[in-house]
């Protein structure tokens, strides 16, 4: 919708500048006893004809970049427009929207004019009309929008990316488990497994780190509380590299570690307010003995959308792990998974081989950010790209207007660097007032956004500093063009201008 809206005043400034160069066709047409309402409608006509072609053209390039778009999207559309009639109408509705709305500035204001006044050049269309300033400064605003929000967006993901989870995610690869360990397949596995060199541990969990957590309730000291339950296998922490920072791990020798032992995060302990949490039993499952022998560094478990949550871990022999987790040896990707499958189906040829990659595995926890985030990157290329379409047609209207002005100039000693920043300048002031209005807006917006996730970054004042400097420099860059090709016009040619 951004894009959309610098798209259509892009186009009413460009049909402004289409209009300014007939003032003496209209003066002319109005002599000839046209009325104003027939002005209108030859404007207005002749934006819908536009409006239709552009169209049509977007059709073809829906089409053409379809399947990109689907890539990006992580769709399957495809384009059936005119086999819905709801559709058709809404398009055709579309079209008739910009086209007025393109039309409608010179449609009312040219045709208002008395011919004298067109004859005599008095309606100015250029830089320093009030309406054309404001269309500049709002589609800049609304670009540098967009830009806010790629950089704030990018660095977001960044974030997330490279945000240390307090266990190594590298170079371990998760194991679909849907066979039964009463016959201990699993440590069959694993025996199996670390006979090669490209294997250095393997572990199994009831859950992997992306599948989902059992929230369960327990009590202590008659209070009840809530936390997340993680069954899982002889050396996880080990596997997993999570630091233990109190107590001992499990131990496959004591018995009772399979029925009575807990392990917790810092969480746990610190819902419970626990100074010395070593020895605390609580009521888990229906068991008042469940007891602490350890105590973990928290980590996150979970998706960053949700803040590190009371954790309790536990082994269960009986119960089916659904995850195996193994770490293998750097370099070494290939080898693994192939001896992985090969003892795979010696143990359990009943059952399909199938792994993902750990990393991958989270990473995809945030494929719906990371295209939302592609979308608006590409949005704001559109919107720039568009509003230095209507930039520099502006500033060609305007640089002809000045014609003469430029030649005395000029001739009076002015040099083309001076010239260039005389007629520079104003847009620079408007696109500094698009960075004032965009930057509140921005920070709203992406504030809104990021407080979906537990752990955020903060928006430093230097990404608006740098959305506002590079919307500026584009800006600058574009009128240039026209300035410095302006300002190295020979001034007879200009004072002769007409």
């Amino acid at each position: 919708m951004l894009v959309l809206i610098i798209a259509c005043i892009n186009f009413m400034i460009l049909s402004v500048g289409r209009a300014a160069t007939r003032l003496k066709e209209v003066g002319m047409r109005k002599v000839l006893g046209a009325a104003r309402l027939q002005l209108m409608r030859q404007f207005w006509a002749e934006a819908l004809v536009m409006s239709f072609l552009s169209f049509l053209f977007g059709l073809f390039l829906v089409e053409l970049f379809l399947p990109v778009f689907n890539q990006l999207a992580q769709k399957n559309l495809t384009l059936s427009a005119f086999q819905n009639l709801n559709m058709v109408l809404a398009l055709l509705a579309l079209v008739t929207t910009v086209g007025i709305i393109a039309g409608s500035y010179p449609a009312l204001i040219l045709s208002h004019f008395k011919p004298a006044e067109l004859f005599k050049g008095i309606f100015l269309v250029g830089g320093k009309r009030r309406f054309n300033r404001l269309l500049v400064i709002t589609q800049f605003a609304l670009a540098i929008i967009l830009i806010v929000g790629t950089l704030a967006m990018s660095r977001q993901m960044s974030f997330l990316q490279s945000r240390t989870l307090g266990f190594r995610r590298e170079q371990i690869i998760v194991l679909e488990n849907r066979a039964s360990d009463r016959e201990g397949t699993q440590q069959l596995l694993r025996e199996a497994l670390l006979r090669h060199a490209e294997i250095i541990n393997t572990t199994a969990a009831q859950f992997s780190f992306t599948s989902g957590y059992h929230n369960v309730g327990f009590q202590y000291q008659n209070e009840r509380y809530r936390a997340l339950e993680f069954r899982i296998g002889p050396h996880f922490l080990q596997t997993m590299d999570i630091p233990i920072i109190a107590g001992r791990n499990f131990s496959s020798e004591i018995t009772t570690d399979k029925e009575t032992a807990v392990i917790v995060n810092e969480k746990f302990v610190k819902a419970l307010n626990l100074e010395n949490p070593l020895g605390v039993t609580f009521t888990f499952r229906g068991n008042p003995n469940m007891q602490i022998i350890g105590v973990v560094r928290d980590f996150n478990f979970q998706s960053l959308h949700e803040p590190i949550q009371p954790m309790v871990m536990h082994m269960n022999d009986m119960a089916r792990l659904n995850s195996i987790f193994v770490r293998i040896a750097p370099s070494q990707t290939q080898q693994a998974i192939e001896i992985m499958e090969a003892e795979w189906r010696k143990i359990i040829p009943g059952l399909p081989f199938g792994f993902s990659f750990l990393d991958e595995n989270l990473a995809r926890q945030y494929d719906a950010e990371q295209r939302w985030s592609d979308v608006v990157r590409y949005s704001s290329f559109f919107a720039i790209l568009v509003a230095c379409l209507g930039l520099f047609g502006l500033a060609a209207l305007l640089m002809r207007e000045r014609t003469k002005e430029i030649g005395v100039r000029k001739v009076l000693g002015a040099t083309v660097p001076s010239v260039t920043g005389l007629l520079s300048k104003d847009f620079v002031k408007l696109v500094l007032v698009a960075n004032f209005i965009a930057w509140p807006v921005a920070w709203f917006a992406m504030n809104e956004w990021l407080q979906s996730f537990a752990y955020r970054i903060d928006i430093g004042w230097w990404v608006f500093a740098l959305a506002g400097g590079l919307a500026l420099v584009i800006a600058l860059l574009t009128v240039s063009t026209q300035a410095v090709k302006a300002a190295l016009a020979n001034p007879v040619e200009s004072l002769r201008y007409e």
